[in-house]
């Protein structure tokens, strides 16, 4: 089982990948807010190559690992399931750019309830910082809501549904990385003492 400082190491680095994503993914959206006709069919051959990536490093990690910690890790799992969904989306590119609205909102959604479950567990942030992560997480849920249940309904062309809901809820994903940051700081202060 993983010491609380390797958990520790493991959640920081999972909070600078979201980092990551989240600039990609506002980046993403900005252009599908402005180009989106041949977008969204490079951003699912994109994904699929980082999905590959992905797969490959969760793989490598499970290897890696004692043979004794295996049995608590998802990577073997995870990797697999990325290699798989991307080999897919590179041979049916046209199946996920058909499911696009429905990947990126289940993405939001998905994301974002991970998130609140560790939202739950930052209870010694201030009230006022724990208020606001939590309502990022709700938040969030409900833009990845917006995207599937698209209730403008032609009024506004999807794209830019699409393209406004991510730009927002990765911003908010982006403070609410830093309120993650600041709560695990002090709970590494809180247990020093």
């Amino acid at each position: 089982m993983l010491s609380v400082d390797e958990q520790r190491k493991k959640i920081k680095k999972g909070i600078w990948e979201s980092f990551v994503f989240n600039a990609f993914f506002i980046i993403f959206a900005l252009i599908l807010l402005f180009r989106s006709d041949y977008i969204i069919q490079n951003f699912v051959i994109a994904v699929a190559f980082l999905g590959i990536i992905c797969g490959g490093m969760s793989l490598l990690i499970y290897y890696r690992l004692d043979k004794k910690l295996r049995i608590y890790s998802d990577d073997l799992s995870k990797g697999l399931l990325f290699l798989l969904f991307s080999i897919v989306a590179l041979i049916k590119t046209n199946i996920f750019v058909n499911m696009f609205t429905f990947m990126i909102g289940g993405y939001l959604i998905f994301k974002y309830v991970e998130r609140l479950q560790s939202v739950l567990q930052l209870r010694n942030l201030k009230k006022v910082l724990w208020n606001v992560a939590l309502g990022i997480s709700v938040l969030c849920i409900i833009l990845g809501m917006i995207i599937l249940l698209n209730p403008f309904d032609g009024k506004i062309p999807l794209s830019n549904v699409v393209a406004v809901c991510l730009i927002s809820a990765e911003s908010l994903g982006i403070v609410q990385n830093i309120l993650f940051l600041i709560g695990m700081g002090r709970e590494n202060g809180t247990e020093e003492k």
